[in-house]
Parts: C-alpha cells; sequence; structure tokens
C-alpha cells in the first residue's frame, strides 16, 4: 500500500499516449505501489498542429487516460485535485505558453515533479557555437532568423527571468534527476525548496533489462542511431523548421558512408530506428539495411561500434563502451542540431565527419574508447555515483511513500 499522504498520481503530458510511455513511465511500478495512476494529455490545446499531424499507430489502450481538447477543462479538472493525497508528474515544459497551468496546480497546493533525467552535453563542450552556425548560413538566412526575433521571444526572456513567485508558481516538489549535470534550474519552476530525486536516465532501466539477456557480440556489425531527422514529429510541437529539408539527400549521404565503410571493411550496418520513426509509410531510405525499431540497448550491446548525431541513445554506447562515429551535413550544420553534434563530439574528444565532403575514414582511429571519458560522462548525463540501481519509478514511489 502507498502512505498515508499520496495516493493517487497523474502525469501530464503533451503528446500521444504509446504502449512505450506506459512501459517507460512505469504505470506499472507505481500500481503495484499502491499508488492509482492517471495520465492526463494537454496536446489537444496546447499543440493543435501537433496533435493534428499526429498519426501515431502504437497507442495505449489506457483506461486512466483523459485526452482534454480544451484548456478550460483542463484547468477544471487541475482545480478539483486533492492537495492532500495527490501527485503530479509534469512532462509539460515550463514556459510562457504554459505557465498558467503550473499557477493553477500552485493554486490548489498540488505538488508536483519535473523531470529534469535526460540531459546531454549540449552546450559549453566546445568553441563550436552560435559564430559557427553564421559562419555557414547565408545573408538570407541570417535575414530570416533575425526575422524570428519577435516581440514573443522577448517576452519568453523577460518570462524566464521573472520569479515564481511573482508569477503566483509555487516550485516543483522533486526534481526527477539523472546524472549530476541534469539537475539545472534554466527553465524549470525550481529553487532552493525542491528536493532533488537522484535516479538515472530512462535509458538506463533498459540497459539493466539489457543486460539480463546473453550476449552476442557481432565484431563486423556496425549500428546507426537513426533521429527520424527529416520527418520528426517534435518540429510541430516546436514551431520550428525541420532540421532536414531534403530527405532524399540526407539518407543518400548516409547510405554512401555506409557503403564505403562496409565495402571497405567488411562491414554490415543495421539502423536502429528512432522510436517514434514510421519508415513502413516511406520508401527505402536505408537502401535495404535492416531497420530495427525497439531493440537499440541490445543493438549497440551486440555491434563493434556506433554511428549517430546526438541521439540520448550514445547512452547505451557509453554503458557497453562502444566507440562513436559522430557524423554531420552540411545541412545539419546550418542547424542548431549541427552545434549539438560537434559539442557532443567534443566531450568525448572526437572528431565530426561531414557527409557532405567524406565518405570514407580511417576506421582504426576511431575505434577507440577513453574509459575515463565514458566514466566521466555516465556520472554527468545518465547515473550519478551512489545513485541507487532501482528502476526510475521504483525510486520514485519511494519518494512518494516518504511526502
Amino acid at each position: 500500500m502507498s502512505g498515508a499522504g499520496i495516493k493517487k498520481v497523474v502525469y501530464f503530458v503533451t503528446g500521444p499516449f504509446s504502449r512505450r510511455d506506459h512501459a517507460r513511465f512505469g504505470i506499472g511500478i507505481l500500481e503495484k505501489n499502491g499508488f492509482d495512476v492517471e495520465v492526463w494529455d494537454f496536446a489537444p490545446f496546447l499543440y493543435p498542429r501537433a496533435r493534428e499531424n499526429a498519426q501515431e499507430q502504437d497507442t495505449a489502450d489506457y483506461a486512466r487516460l483523459r485526452v482534454f481538447n480544451i484548456e478550460q477543462e483542463a484547468l477544471n479538472a487541475i482545480a478539483s485535485l486533492s492537495a492532500g493525497d495527490c501527485f503530479v508528474v509534469c512532462f509539460v515544459p515550463y514556459g510562457l505558453n504554459t505557465f498558467y497551468i503550473f499557477r493553477r496546480l500552485s493554486s490548489r497546493r498540488v505538488k508536483y515533479a519535473v523531470f529534469m533525467a535526460n540531459a546531454l552535453p549540449l552546450s559549453a563542450c566546445s568553441s563550436y557555437k552560435l559564430s559557427d552556425i553564421i559562419r555557414n548560413i547565408s545573408l538570407k538566412e541570417a535575414a530570416d532568423k533575425l526575422r524570428r526575433f519577435t516581440p514573443a521571444r522577448i517576452m519568453e526572456s523577460v518570462f524566464f527571468k521573472t520569479g515564481l513567485g511573482v508569477l503566483g508558481i509555487e516550485p516543483a516538489y522533486f526534481r526527477l534527476a539523472g546524472g549530476s549535470r541534469s539537475a539545472v534550474t534554466a527553465k524549470f519552476p525550481v529553487n532552493s525548496r525542491t528536493r532533488t530525486l537522484w535516479m538515472h536516465t530512462l535509458d538506463y532501466d533498459l540497459y539493466l533489462d539489457e543486460l539480463r539477456n546473453p550476449p552476442s557480440v557481432d565484431d563486423r556489425q556496425a549500428v546507426f542511431l537513426d533521429e527520424y531527422i527529416p520527418f520528426h514529429p517534435g518540429y510541430d510541437y516546436l514551431g520550428v523548421k525541420p532540421f532536414i529539408t531534403d530527405a532524399g539527400e540526407y539518407y543518400g549521404l548516409l547510405c554512401a558512408f555506409f557503403k564505403n565503410l562496409e565495402d571497405s571493411y567488411n562491414l554490415h550496418i543495421v539502423v536502429a530506428a528512432h522510436p517514434r520513426a514510421h519508415y513502413e509509410r516511406h520508401r527505402d531510405f536505408f537502401q535495404g539495411r535492416p531497420v530495427l525499431k525497439g531493440r537499440t540497448p541490445g543493438l549497440i550491446r551486440n555491434s563493434s561500434f556506433v554511428i549517430g548525431h546526438v541521439s540520448t541513445s550514445v547512452n547505451y554506447a557509453v554503458l557497453f563502451k562502444k566507440p562513436v562515429i559522430f557524423v554531420t551535413t552540411d545541412e545539419l550544420d546550418k542547424s542548431v542540431e549541427g552545434v549539438w553534434i560537434h559539442n557532443i563530439a567534443s566531450f568525448f574528444g572526437k572528431r565530426v565527419y561531414n557527409l557532405n565532403k567524406v565518405r570514407g575514414i580511417d576506421l582504426a582511429e576511431e575505434l577507440t574508447v577513453d574509459r575515463a571519458l565514458y566514466d566521466t560522462y555516465k556520472d554527468s548525463y545518465i547515473k550519478r555515483a551512489g545513485s541507487q540501481d532501482l528502476p526510475f519509478w521504483q525510486i520514485v514511489a519511494q519518494g512518494l511513500k516518504e511526502i
């Protein structure tokens, strides 16, 4: 049974709730710990365009899922929550267009947690920053970027500098943190009163699951960490232009690089498809190579090395001590994704290969692992030293029982 305090846990989410979400949100774990669990989806009114374009085929048939089409209906539902025995796990991003949700929670004195466990070294790791993007863009592109520096963006900047008390917002009760660098305060409603639950990334649970399987390493296999970049549904949520606009060129560059590696080193490359990818809706972009979804931990464990951009799945490469080859393109280098790729590669002391300019590489130079750096990465971005080796949501359940 749960403790005398919290009896009910409500997840606030902003996207179609899938079977994958049911598992990774640990709903079964919380229910086994005696908590009544509901999922509230706010996407229809927060991100209507993204909701309309969503074509998820694996939506979970979860009886405790509530989908809110109208903002006021959601606010009324929040007002009905009991402060004494209800706790909210909030996956709604904190910002100018969502702060009223946090303010309504605060007015009801409902305790809530924010998720801060999946961090990446996306900044301050190298000198490849805004100046590098500027050098790569045309005057027209620069003018387009300046036009996007709108009054709304200025207001958002002011918003994040405004104290929570001024906005009528209580800080999060818990921050759900992973590695030591994940517990940042920027763009989250947290302060010194917020308690940190030190855990790990959600990937770490899948890593522990994979360790139960016998290894079957294929020294001639490499795995590409797909990010579904040309078609990722996140662009609609962020309201930004896709980082890749010519899918044919992008996948063509990847496949040319793969073929060179395969022919030069007698390899075969498999694709670990992004969890939200739907390649069955497209032509064969990977030119006959296996495209496997939901098997990323095992694919990385059983491959000799990894190829990727800046996917959080690099966590598995770190945990299984696999070398990573970082790749980019001219078009990616004109976007923030390019900055992220160069920064994460810089963390590992690795170079980035631009596929518009490079087809082949000296593989021997890349197949090294700096174990000290990998250990540092694990502590910083995956799992802080000393945190428990329990499932993520079991640690959350224990924290809720102590309230």
